[in-house]
């Protein structure tokens, strides 16, 4: 995680590691570009470093996978409540949906 140098979602971030027994390092920029330079922080910046993992935040992983999905082509439907799925073959189904919309 990476912000600005005081940052207040950084600070709760970094409680809840230490309430939970998370390893954790709050590295400067200068430690941070030491350790991974790719990142390239400026100064007053900062990164909360865990060793042992790594998170993902629900939104803008959802967000990415709908960008992905539509980058293949493939149509996204929201706010549909399926009904029932027809299968026709091993490679082919329908999707209705509660208010009698058909998906192929």
């Amino acid at each position: 995680n990476i912000s600005e140098v005081g940052s207040a979602r950084l600070h709760e971030l970094q409680a809840l590691y230490e309430r939970r027994g998370i390893s954790h390092a709050l590295l400067s920029a200068e430690a941070t570009n030491a350790k991974f330079p790719q990142f390239g922080l400026q100064t007053g910046t900062c990164a909360l470093y865990q060793p042992d993992f790594g998170i993902v935040f629900a939104s803008k992983a959802i967000s990415a996978a709908w960008r992905y999905a539509s980058s293949l082509g493939v149509e996204a439907h929201s706010d549909f409540r399926v009904e029932q799925l027809n299968q026709h073959s091993s490679q082919s189904l329908s999707v209705v949906a509660a208010d009698g919309r058909i998906v192929h």
